[in-house]
């Protein structure tokens, strides 16, 4: 929970592993040392570390600010237990020993020293803040040198080790020091007996800021000398390592570190990586003239870029000379934030201006044999514009309806209206009422005309045009004027205008349907309308308070919907019918009862936004600036969250029944797809393999040894993974809490469910770069690079 060191992960081990140049014998070997070392630090963590934890927990529940005594005696706790993880840590590098060659043995030292910088890394509580700790010797590994380079080169790299790890340790215990001197300044000020009234008075609060900027100048700066002096090891050392280097790896170190050190410009270091540089380089029709000028139009605009990257990592350092977490001088943040925009776009304008350079040389650059190939060529060099464009010309020709259905939803103007009903829907309609022939002709024929009026509707066109004219240009700031509270109500009103001509639309439509079936159809059309209603007010997906911190997605899901996307057959449709009937009702109303509370959420949101202009820039303000959140937010906060409870109950209620109803493995498979979209912070889990285990079933050459050993990785993988994934979906809250009204009771109950969580997901991640490593020893190089990407470790 960023207090301790994590352990060391699979992925971590056999980093060092390829450090260390073990085969694959001695990988075997070690993932089993591994094993002991985890079921130690289990121990250690479920024991100690829990114990520690609690009392950390207890102490921030108070909402006061700690004893120093008490601080001491938790940074002593800290060390006593950062000894027993380190302890562990040596234990199993020592147990690799009787398994390495003497060659081997010489980089053992240097692995130890990178799991101490880990360890600095990961007490997160010891971090300066504004300025990321770099670790050249990771973005050196990440370069791909020829042999003649790596001697000299790594020889820098061996000695820097060495200082950034004592570096590190020194940042660490200058941490630690300015917590406590801070803590003992405020003590000696009287703050430390200060009551929860005292901290709700404005008076009291902005002496307390003021207090706190001034004790920072004086305590604070040996931690910043700390933190500067790495960053300066880093920029000696990248010079140097850099001197060694071919031109090329010279520029992949530089993008390795800056992308580390400088986060802020991640978009600007991607731009001399655009795909379609590497669409035009790899033309194969280019004459040498053709050749000549793209080469030059590359290294104009790397030259350029670079100088804009360097006057831009200047200005990001001058700030962090400055930085504290007590300075709230607005102003000046605010001039940083347009120097640095003002080159970003300097950057943005370099990229347009090369795109055209490019396409003048090559001008048959989306030209392609084929759509897909058209697709992919557009994305790389024109960008999302010309994909939309291709998608949009491929349509026309298109037999798949679902893929005329996404084009036409990816064109909505806005998130909170819904599309027309969809050839899709239309299908599943027609299965539905059972409908062929003439009647099911018929039913294509309405839904044309269907489709006409719906495009023809004018409210779009109004709330297209007022959405695109809430935000104004300021020519006097040089910036974006926030819409005012007429702007907003127009929005507002106009979004529901929309809704309720589409209902119209809809209504109609259904109505024109019961005129084509019998009359034993009519109450199953009827269903059909009601699904179209809540697809009405499910459309929104944005601006729902809380999914970020693993909470439920429960109240999006329509279980009617959920279960017409699912293979059931007739009697599996037949034992559910009755209870989809009884949720459909009430589910409607409470659908809309959301929707209303989403719109007024945002509204209020919207309002505080323009209101906290007010309260920038000034520290006496900041207790005003909270107290308005809750009066302006927090009764439609409040509201949203019982609408959303309220859902989420009917369904956590009615999947219970369906699963029941449906038994094995229908049941299962229901239950599956319904927590895939319940928990989609659990689910979209970027490390697993499940996708690329499928792929390697479709290999063409795969050899019955192959296939038996996907089938053992598989037997073990999927059941283990889904059981782990719902060990998570326990400590998810049943209920969605409201931020605006968190207790101290609430957040430590948070904070367990956090922690409970986290180490589910490391014994998830295990599996998952356990299976990984399985996969590659499994499958050839070759086979590999077919399968897909394989997942990238999670970055801690």
């Amino acid at each position: 929970m960023g207090a301790l060191s994590d352990p060391m992960s699979t992925h971590q081990l056999m980093q060092f592993a390829d450090r260390l140049g073990l085969d694959a014998d001695q990988r075997l070997v070690i993932e089993s040392i591994h094993d002991e070392y985890k079921t130690a630090f289990r121990k250690l963590r479920e024991n100690e570390i829990d114990a520690f934890l609690k009392e950390m927990r207890s102490m921030q529940n108070t909402g006061m600010m700690p004893q120093r005594d008490a601080m001491e005696a938790v940074f002593k706790k800290m060390q006593r237990l950062e000894a027993r993880i380190k302890t562990l840590d040596d234990r199993l590098f020592d147990q690799l020993l009787p398994t390495l060659r003497e060659e081997q043995m010489l980089w053992l030292d240097r692995v130890r020293l990178a799991r101490a910088r880990q360890r600095y890394q990961s007490q997160q509580m010891m971090a300066m803040p504004g300025r990321p700790t770099v670790d050249l010797s990771e973005a050196f590994q990440a370069v791909d040198l020829p042999p003649e380079a790596v001697a000299d080169a790594d020889q820098v790299i061996a000695g820097y080790e060495r200082q950034l790890t004592a570096a590190m340790k020194r940042s660490s215990q200058a941490t630690g020091r300015m917590y406590l001197d801070m803590i003992e300044a405020f003590e000696e000020l009287g703050y430390g007996e200060m009551t929860e009234e005292d901290l709700t008075d404005p008076e009291a609060m902005q002496q307390m800021m003021a207090d706190m900027q001034q004790i920072w100048s004086q305590i604070g700066g040996k931690q910043m000398e700390a933190a500067a002096a790495i960053a300066d090891l880093n920029r000696r050392t990248y010079r140097r390592v850099a001197a060694f280097l071919p031109p090329e790896a010279a520029r992949v170190f530089r993008g390795e570190y800056y992308r580390a050190a400088y986060p802020e410009l991640r978009s600007m270091l991607s731009m001399e990586k655009q795909e379609w540089f590497k669409w035009a380089l790899e033309h194969k029709d280019l004459s040498d003239e053709q050749q000549a000028q793209l080469a030059a139009a590359v290294d104009v605009h790397r030259r350029k870029l670079d100088r804009m990257v360097d006057e831009a990592v200047k200005l990001i350092e001058t700030q962090r000379e400055t930085l504290s977490p007590f300075n709230f001088d607005q102003e000046v943040m605010q001039e940083h934030q347009q120097q640095l925009m003002e080159i970003q776009t300097a950057a943005q304008k370099l990229r347009n201006t090369t795109m055209v350079a490019v396409r003048q040389i090559v001008p048959d650059m989306t030209a392609a044999a084929t759509a897909e190939e058209a697709q992919q060529k557009a994305l790389a060099f024109a960008g999302v514009a010309d994909l939309l464009k291709a998608e949009t010309d491929q349509d026309a020709d298109a037999d798949d309806k679902n893929e005329r259905d996404h084009a036409r939803e990816s064109t909505r103007i806005d998130h909170w209206i819904a599309g027309p009903i969809s050839e899709r829907d239309i299908d599943r309609y027609a299965g539905r009422l059972d409908l062929d022939g003439d009647p099911l002709a018929q039913l294509h024929d309405l839904h044309a005309d269907y489709t006409q009026q719906f495009e023809a509707l004018e409210v779009l066109g109004e709330l297209q045009a007022a959405i695109q004219s809430r935000w104004r240009y300021d020519a006097a700031t040089g910036t974006p004027r926030r819409p005012d509270a007429d702007a907003l109500e127009t929005v507002d009103q106009l979004r529901l205008k929309a809704i309720e001509h589409i209902s119209e639309l809809d209504r109609a439509f259904f109505g024109d349907v019961q005129s084509i079936v019998s009359d034993e159809d009519l109450p199953a059309v009827a269903r059909l309308q009601a699904l179209r209603l809540r697809q009405l007010y499910t459309a929104n997906a944005v601006g729902m308070p809380g999914l970020g911190m693993n909470q439920s997605a429960e109240d999006g899901i329509d279980l009617v919907e959920l279960t017409g996307d699912r293979t059931l057959d007739a009697d599996d449709l037949q034992r559910i019918d009755s209870i989809l009937a009884t949720y459909e009702q009430p589910a409607t109303a409470l659908f809309r009862k959301r929707f209303d509370a989403q719109l007024a959420y945002q509204r209020a949101t919207q309002v505080w936004h323009a209101e906290a202009q007010s309260f920038q820039g000034d520290p006496a303000a900041m207790m005003d600036y909270a107290k308005r959140y809750k009066e302006i937010v927090g009764d439609a906060s409040e509201k949203l969250g019982i609408a959303r409870r309220n859902l989420s109950q009917l369904n956590r209620r009615t999947i219970r029944e369906l699963v029941s109803a449906l038994g094995e493995p229908a049941g299962a498979s229901i239950r599956l797809a319904y927590d895939r979209k319940a928990y989609p912070s659990i689910y979209k889990d970027p490390l697993s393999i499940q996708r690329q285990l499928k792929a390697a079933y479709k290999l063409k050459d795969l050899t019955e040894q192959q296939r038996t050993q996907l089938d053992d990785l598989a037997s073990t993988y999927d059941p283990e993974y889904l059981r782990l994934s719902a060990a998570m979906v326990e400590h998810v809250p049943s209920d969605t809490p409201n931020m605006m009204n968190f207790e101290a009771g609430d957040w430590q109950e948070y904070q367990k469910r956090q922690e409970q969580m986290q180490l589910i997901r490391f014994d998830r991640d295990e599996l998952c770069y356990r299976a990984v490593n399985k996969l590659k020893a499994i499958l050839g190089p070759e086979q590999i690079k077919r399968i897909g990407k394989l997942p990238a470790p999670r970055r801690r």
